[in-house]
């Protein structure tokens, strides 16, 4: 009863431990699945397009004609590769973009392209503190094309995330790291929760 106003005064009791852990398992759960499913359009959104013998290919617009399809390097030979689709008839220049930084004379190769042809331009690069790429001009602009760099494959997944994708693997870490808290304190506790 409380004695200030004369009211009696009904608590609740606390929940069960093992009652709270299962709520915050199921809420965890359920945001992970619903953040999931908000993500599954993205793929369909990047830049891919699809080869005429029906396998996907990774491309960039360079400008509104033309589309870099793939680019490689070749270490054993200093070659890079460099794949290009144009849908109008136009000249391109491929130039290595680490020579700049020894200086003299810059290679760079040309081709004239027709129009849906794709074309592979071959051309030796330089390879600076780990790194190798190559300028791509067409007669509307002049493209810069990061080709390798220094071996970052445990890393590699981060070229490809996007702001979505960063959201849900945050969340789903952020979950992970409440869950293992949950169960540390539990540990800590002897597997009884106290109440305070």
């Amino acid at each position: 009863m409380d004695r200030a106003r004369g009211r009696r005064v009904r608590r609740t009791p606390a929940p069960d431990g093992s009652i709270v852990i299962r709520r915050s398992l199921a809420l965890a759960a359920l945001a992970a699945v619903l953040l999931l499913i908000g993500t599954a359009p993205v793929a369909a959104q990047q830049g891919n397009t699809t080869a005429p013998n029906g396998t996907a290919v990774d491309s960039e617009r360079i400008d509104a004609t033309t589309v870099l399809v793939s680019s490689d390097y070749d270490a054993e030979t200093d070659m890079a590769s460099v794949t290009i689709r144009s849908e109008r008839p136009q000249q391109i220049t491929v130039t290595d973009a680490g020579a700049t930084f020894q200086g003299g004379e810059i290679p760079q190769r040309s081709v004239m392209v027709k129009p849906g042809e794709t074309t592979t331009l071959k051309i030796p690069v330089t390879e600076v503190r780990g790194w190798t790429g190559v300028t791509v001009a067409t007669s509307q602009t002049l493209y810069a094309v990061p080709i390798s760099g220094m071996d970052t494959s445990t890393l590699a997944f981060l070229d490809n995330l996007t702001p979505r994708t960063a959201l849900v693997w945050g969340a789903i870490s952020m979950v992970v790291w409440m869950v293992l808290g949950g169960i540390y304190v539990l540990w800590i506790e002897g597997g009884e929760p106290e109440v305070a």
